[in-house]
């Protein structure tokens, strides 16, 4: 039997949009898609939520909210309209503060940015009957804009794979970038995407995986028509056809939709019963990271939370590691000239090898001393006989 509006069950939509991205390249269209989206799900009986331009504290507070508002009977409908990139095999949406990172600071993006592996793996596990994400993330790489191209593939989003019970819809295919608008006279409000899909939401009896499929259809013809290659993709892991525009309309509920809540840079005023889920959400952003800071931020936020003693050992074991670093770095300092004469050591040669026995000569005797009489006499005899006349040799 289909999933549909027959069985009333609650539809919860939050819509997020953001144009005015403060360091990385803005946008023209993504608030204008979530305008039209709004107004379109609250005819389909979605109670709507929109955030426009939120920072990531703002974006984690209101998918926090979400997520706790969700269980089963409700039908769960997420609209992201933004900047997003792939590292390392998952996607990340970016809000509106996300830095501009050096070169080869992938793990600052990480945790700046939304995991989308994450947040599906967090609205899954609300039990929601059903979870439709629309993900119109696909565009160039807005660090390569800013100069920083080794971060994040060139353009587009990588393939998902979600838990049952979900349907994402991508603007655009595997590493693909979706169009804004088809030329320079498209004046439209809504990314050919988002356009494209608005038209079909609301056919009567229309199952979503159709609509996606004929979604996708137009988007190419549209796409091709300008030169450019956009097919658009989607991932179907629902046990049922899901209908969002009823065929029969007695079986349409007597409902009162709310007024959706528009959250700019919302900060919470007083704590409410999510607040745990909220804090927890918050916990598990920050509990893995190396930065002092983003753990400082929990304890500030929660000075008295569940998790801030954790919080605070994780920060005193971080500093003990970074000072044992520094000190690894840094030179010992300059000692006097006595004191460090004192300590330089001395190169002391190794012992030479015993030289080789010489043999032992025999001296000669050594005649005795003569006296000084016995020595003329000697003179004398040898001037004789060399011939020469030096007297009788009487001495």
């Amino acid at each position: 039997m289909a999933v549909s509006a027959a069985h009333a069950e609650r539809r919860l939509a939050l819509l997020i949009g953001i144009n005015d991205y403060e360091f990385i390249p803005r946008l023209e269209k993504a608030v204008g898609d979530v305008n039209a989206m709004e107004r379109k799900l609250k005819a389909l009986d979605f109670d709507v939520t929109k955030v426009i331009n939120p920072d990531r504290r703002s974006l984690n507070i209101a998918l926090g909210r979400f997520a706790a508002r969700l269980g089963p009977d409700t039908l769960a409908f997420l609209h992201f309209s933004g900047h997003g990139v792939e590292i390392d095999g998952d996607n990340f949406l970016l809000p509106r503060d996300i830095p501009k990172p050096e070169s080869g600071q992938r793990d600052t993006v990480k945790y700046e940015a939304i995991g989308l592996r994450r947040l599906i793996s967090q609205l899954s596990s609300t039990g929601a009957r059903a979870r439709v994400f629309v993900i119109d993330a696909c565009r160039d790489n807005p660090f390569e804009q800013t100069g920083v191209r080794s971060i994040g593939s060139t353009r587009g989003l990588a393939r998902v794979e979600a838990p049952a019970g979900n349907f994402i819809m991508y603007s655009a295919g595997y590493r693909q970038r979706a169009l804004d608008k088809l030329g320079p006279e498209d004046s439209a409000e809504t990314s050919v995407y988002t356009r494209v899909l608005l038209n079909k939401l609301d056919q009567p009896g229309l199952p979503l995986a159709k609509i996606a499929r004929e979604v996708r259809e137009e988007v190419q013809t549209a796409a091709q028509n300008v030169g450019h290659v956009q097919r658009p993709a989607y991932y179907d892991e629902l046990s049922s056809p899901l209908v969002l525009a009823r065929g029969d309309a007695a079986t349409k509920p007597v409902t009162v939709p709310k007024q959706p809540q528009i959250i700019q840079s919302f900060i919470p005023a007083v704590p409410t019963a999510n607040e745990k889920q909220i804090e927890l959400l918050y916990w598990n952003e920050v509990r893995d990271s190396k930065d002092i800071d983003a753990l400082q931020s929990y304890i500030t936020q929660y000075p008295t939370g569940s998790f801030a003693p954790l919080a605070r050992i994780r920060i005193a074991t971080l500093r003990k590691a970074k000072k044992r670093k520094l000190a690894a770095l840094t030179p010992p300092a300059s000692k006097p000239a006595d004191e460090e004469r004192a300590i330089v050591p001395v190169a002391v040669p190794d012992p030479a090898p015993d030289p080789a026995p010489q043999p032992v000569l025999q001296q000669p005797p050594q005649p005795a001393p003569l006296d000084r009489r016995s020595l003329v006499i000697g003179v004398q005899t040898q001037l004789q006989r060399l011939g020469c006349n030096a007297g009788r040799a009487d001495g």
